[in-house]
């Protein structure tokens, strides 16, 4: 599902990290903001499961439709 643009730019600023889906299991680092993964670009899904469990985390995907996200934190 396509996410309003406003939600998005909210759970973005809500969220510790978001990480963009590159392919499966690539996922580019947007924001870390505790320094979890200080130094690098890229991660995998293991690394992606992992931050679910302890963070406020946004997956973004771009598709052709725009963009859909998931997180594990929405008071939506």
């Amino acid at each position: 599902m396509t996410q309003d643009l406003k939600q998005i730019t909210t759970l973005k600023e809500k969220a510790d990290i978001v990480f963009i889906k590159i392919t499966s299991g690539i996922y580019r680092i947007h924001k870390d903001r505790k320094g979890r993964f200080s130094g690098r670009v890229y991660v995998g899904t293991q690394e992606v499961l992992d931050a679910l469990n302890f963070e406020n985390v946004v997956i973004l995907r771009k598709h052709k439709h725009g963009v859909s996200l998931h997180d594990n934190f929405n008071d939506f």
